[in-house]
C-alpha cells in the first residue's frame, strides 16, 4: 500500500522524498522531524529541506512547539487538492498549445524579420532587467501562479494568465517557461508583429482575470 500511494504522488509531480513525507504525514497527521523521518524513511539530512519545500508549495504547515511538528495541510481535502490543481494544469497546458498554434504560425511569417527573436536569460531577475528597460506606459503582464511574485504589479496592468508574458508598446515577451519554475536557463520569444502584440493585449483584457492591486 505505501509504495503504491509514493509512486502515485510521484506522478502527481512530488519527488520521492517528498512523496514519502506527504504519505507518513497522511498517516500521523502531525510529528516532529524524528518520527517523520521514522515513518518516512527520509534520512533526517535530508528531511529540513523537503519540509522546507512543501512548506513553500503550500502542502505542509509547521506548528510552533517544542519540538517543532509539521501536519499536512487540510489532510481530507489534499487529494482532491492534488486532483483539482492537476486539472487546471492540464487546462493551462490545452491553452498555451491553441494559443501557441495561433502564434507560431504568425512568428514563422515573419521569420525574415529580424525584429522577431529569441532570447535565452540565466535567470527570472535578469529577464526582468532586461524587459524594463523597455517598460514605458502602458505596458501588460500576465502572470501565472508560480510567476505571482515576480510578475505581479510589475506592469501598468497585470492579469493572471495560463503562461507568463510583458507586453510592452514596442514588442511583446513571452517565457516559454513559467518564470516561477526553476530552470538552467529561460527561452523568451520576443514578438514585435503587431497584429500578434494586439491580439494578445485584447485577449488580456477581455478574458483574463485583472491583479487585485499591486
Amino acid at each position: 500500500m505505501e509504495e503504491h500511494a509514493v509512486e502515485t504522488l510521484k506522478k502527481m509531480g512530488f519527488s520521492e522524498y517528498e512523496a514519502r513525507v506527504i504519505y507518513a504525514l497522511l498517516r500521523l497527521r502531525e510529528a516532529d522531524v524524528k518520527l517523520i523521518s521514522r515513518y518516512s524513511g527520509v534520512p533526517r539530512t535530508k528531511l529540513y529541506e523537503v519540509l522546507k519545500n512543501l512548506r513553500r508549495k503550500g502542502f505542509v504547515a509547521e506548528i510552533e512547539t517544542k519540538p517543532l511538528r509539521y501536519s499536512i495541510i487540510d489532510p481530507e481535502g489534499f487529494l482532491d487538492r492534488l486532483y483539482e490543481e492537476k486539472k487546471r494544469e492540464v487546462e493551462r497546458l490545452k491553452f498555451e498549445i491553441e494559443t501557441l498554434k495561433n502564434i507560431l504560425p504568425a512568428l514563422s511569417e515573419e521569420s525574415n524579420n529580424a525584429e522577431n527573436y529569441i532570447v535565452k536569460v540565466g535567470t527570472p531577475r535578469d529577464f526582468i532587467k532586461l524587459v524594463k528597460k523597455k517598460m514605458k506606459s502602458p505596458t501588460i503582464v500576465g502572470y501565472t501562479r508560480e510567476s505571482e511574485p515576480l510578475l505581479k504589479g510589475l506592469g501598468d496592468e497585470s492579469y493572471r494568465s495560463p503562461f507568463d508574458f510583458i507586453l510592452t508598446p514596442t514588442e511583446l515577451y513571452m517565457p516559454l517557461n513559467p518564470l516561477g519554475t526553476p530552470q538552467r536557463e529561460y527561452v523568451v520569444v520576443v514578438f514585435t508583429n503587431p497584429y500578434i502584440m494586439e491580439m494578445i493585449r485584447l485577449w488580456a483584457v477581455e478574458v483574463l482575470s485583472p491583479s487585485e492591486g499591486k
